[in-house]
């Protein structure tokens, strides 16, 4: 099922852009076409989403990653290469392994589906008008996506139309440093759980929903071009430029926000921390979002005394 590809996004102006935002929140869930190294490397920047954190014993990379991109244009900095290459475990949000497994598709089918009701009993008159709108204009059958909840139907739809401008989940950064991990034969683990990810979303109530699905479709048309602008300050490491306009749209959901970043960063908090009590190097790479901000794990680490620089 490929609506796995649709849900694991870490934050674009209002619910559009908080859905475009997801998409550096919370993990891609989708294979990556492997792409030459030197063309990728041909398309490096002299900044990245690329921190490294250092104790007296250890060293952790953070690596803010984009879990749904064109098959050219993302960058693997030098850096990060070469992070990857020093790190003797690789850490991403969630087990990549476990996403086409029976048990994920059921726990989407539990999840993101309506149960004994349909999408028309769920919202308003005028997000039913407009969702019917837009899924015929992105060619999609209504009745494929009737049994879905607002959320599942909001990354749905937003994600469509990605791929119609030539975006793509299964080209998502944690992706390919995931396969490159496997090949190189490092350690692989995980920072949450497939379920965990998506009760963040369905745990939202069916009032934000309707509302952040509202103004997804609202301005749906105009998603491309902000996404460009996201990633055109994701790829040179402008981490000021890329917190505003990843930000901006939480500002009226300050309740998501809290769900969907905050206390996850919170979360990975101690684990992140055990790899720095360790010896050894650890890279960690998560959605980018996580990483910016006064509540972002970057800062929460230097709050704790631990050297931070980005590369």
């Amino acid at each position: 099922m490929q609506l796995f590809n649709f849900v694991r996004a870490g934050c674009v102006w209002r619910p559009l852009a908080l859905l475009v935002s997801l998409l550096f929140g919370l993990n891609s869930m989708a294979p990556l076409k492997l792409q030459a190294e030197s063309h990728l490397e041909s398309r490096a920047t002299t900044k990245s989403c690329l921190w490294e954190v250092s104790s007296s014993q250890a060293t952790v990379f953070l690596l803010g990653s984009v879990h749904i991109l064109k098959h050219d244009t993302y960058p693997v900095s030098p850096a990060a290469k070469k992070a990857l290459l020093q790190s003797k475990v690789v850490v991403l949000e969630v087990d990549l392994d476990e996403i086409d497994s029976f048990s994920s598709q059921q726990l989407l089918r539990e999840k993101g589906f309506l149960h004994g009701e349909i999408l028309e009993d769920t919202i308003s008159p005028k997000a039913l008008s407009l969702v019917i709108e837009k899924t015929e204009e992105l060619g999609l059958s209504f009745d494929q996506i009737r049994s879905f909840k607002p959320w599942l139907l909001m990354v749905t739809l937003t994600t469509t139309k990605l791929r119609k401008l030539g975006f793509d989940p299964i080209h998502g950064v944690d992706r390919y440093f995931f396969d490159q991990a496997k090949r190189r034969n490092k350690e692989i683990l995980s920072l949450e759980s497939i379920e965990y990810q998506l009760d963040r979303l369905d745990g939202m109530s069916t009032k934000t929903q309707e509302l952040v699905l509202l103004q997804t479709l609202e301005e749906l048309d105009v998603v491309g071009e902000k996404f460009d602008e996201i990633l055109m300050a994701w790829s040179k490491g402008e981490v000021e430029a890329l917190e505003a306009l990843l930000f901006e749209s939480f500002e009226d959901f300050p309740v998501v926000f809290q769900r969907l970043i905050t206390d996850r960063n919170k979360n990975w908090m101690p684990k992140i921390q055990r790899f720095l009590d360790q010896t050894g190097t650890t890279l960690v790479v998560v959605g980018a979002a996580h990483l910016l901000g006064p509540e972002g794990v970057v800062q929460l680490l230097k709050n704790q005394g631990y050297k931070v620089k980005q590369l």
